[in-house]
């Protein structure tokens, strides 16, 4: 795995995690739920968590990425913090948990547990050994000008989802806050 990219490799990266997360997880949930359903906070397919959650077990394991047991446990504490100030930051925001791990043994406020965090290590194995080294090898072929300008666009309609929804959800609060 290469262990430096450009601003644009990295931009790209979070965005290709985002919606690959964002598949992932409205599939699990509308097969689970038998109907369509779009998970996560935003309208478009992307769930920033993701994007977030993979740039940070990458850069977590750069400097160990040849020792898969230092990847596991650098990838896991990694993750499991992220997702732990993700949860916690979300519910004071919001006033509201977007998951919650209370019923699972080993749990921190319902935001982590440990059955999850033993996952995220076994996802960062795949994510560092099968997964990134593919989509950096698909990125890198990405002529320059063709991945800046399409990263623009992204990043604006993106930063536009994001603003809405995030003023929608602050929207919700107010409603919940004046309910209780």
């Amino acid at each position: 795995m290469e262990g430096y990219y450009t601003i644009e490799r990295w931009l790209a990266f979070f965005f290709i995690y985002s919606f690959l997360g964002w598949c992932i997880e409205s599939t699990i949930v509308s097969v689970s739920k038998r109907k369509l359903t779009n998970r996560g906070f935003l309208k478009g397919p992307m769930l920033p968590l993701y994007g977030f959650g993979a740039l940070t077990i990458i850069i977590s394991t750069l400097m160990v990425a040849d020792n898969a047991v230092l990847v596991y446990i650098c990838g896991m504490i990694a993750a499991t913090a992220l997702e732990y100030v993700t949860g916690a930051a979300m519910e004071a925001i919001f006033n509201m948990k977007y998951w919650d791990y209370s019923d699972k043994k080993f749990n921190i406020q319902g935001h982590i547990c440990l059955s999850s965090s033993l996952a995220w290590g076994v996802f960062t194995l795949l994510l560092i050994r099968v997964v990134h080294p593919r989509i950096s090898a698909l990125v890198e072929k990405i002529p320059q000008n063709v991945c800046f300008g399409a990263l623009v666009v992204i990043t604006i309609v993106f930063a536009i989802d994001f603003a809405s929804s995030f003023h929608a959800a602050m929207d919700l609060r107010q409603i919940l806050e004046s309910i209780t």
